[in-house]
């Protein structure tokens, strides 16, 4: 073989050993964006359900407050409904 041929070999190895080593270079970027996917995605829904939390706190808070109104309503009611009542027991016996 002359010379030449053998610079050109040379030349064609030299490129195949760069091709491979920017075939693995490239191999580890896509592995590590991947990575890096999948991190935000585990991220994104963690904030969609603390936010989803926290949406669900405030409503409960909300909805407390309105069952403790209404509780108070209900007892303030039934203690008209019990005078009510003994006064109506007091007016029986009186007109009997």
């Amino acid at each position: 073989m002359s010379l030449e041929r053998l610079k050109i070999n040379q030349l064609i190895a030299d490129l195949e050993a760069e091709k491979r080593k920017f075939e693995e270079g490239s191999e580890k970027k896509l592995n590590e964006l991947n990575d890096i996917i999948e991190n935000a995605k585990i991220y994104t829904s963690n904030v969609a359900v603390s936010e989803h939390s926290s949406f669900f706190k405030s409503g409960s808070r909300y909805r407390e407050t309105e069952t403790k109104k209404w509780l108070v309503y209900i007892r303030i009611i039934l203690i008209v409904i019990a005078l009510v009542a003994i006064g109506l027991i007091f007016l029986a016996l009186y007109i009997k």
